[in-house]
């Protein structure tokens, strides 16, 4: 399951606040999932981000502005049990925005079984379902 926004126009938003959006659209998603998923186990739910300064927001307790303070209590109180950063170079979602074709997507192993790390498990590796 996928959800995106186009940056809007007005108001100007920065960067930063960007991934903060991007990362409370995940949180919505994840709960509408596990909310479908009922009849799933699901054990544990991870929260990834190739955003440093969003991180550093939902993780702090220092004072920040209302609208980050605000999206980063949302994450806090989503369905996660970790939030943990990975590099950018690995974030399939960044594919879309350097311009790939659609033959190179098609092809991209990245796009289609996500980082090569993120397949192990307990030092195994994890076969993918495609």
């Amino acid at each position: 399951m996928a959800k995106t926004r186009v940056k809007p126009i007005k108001p100007t938003m920065t960067l930063p606040g960007l991934e903060i959006m991007a990362a409370t659209i995940a949180t919505r998603l994840a709960k509408f999932a596990l909310n479908a998923l009922t009849k799933v186990n699901i054990v544990k739910c991870v929260l990834w981000s190739d955003s440093q300064i969003a991180l550093y927001w939902i993780k702090s307790d220092k004072k920040l502005p209302v609208f980050v303070t605000n999206r980063a209590r949302e994450i806090r109180d989503g369905p996660f049990n970790e939030i943990k950063y990975y590099p950018t170079a690995d974030n399939p979602d960044d594919l879309l925005t350097r311009g790939i074709t659609a033959t190179g997507l098609s092809c991209s192993t990245l796009w289609w079984e996500g980082p090569n790390w993120l397949k192990r498990v307990n030092g195994h590796n994890v076969k993918t379902p495609y």
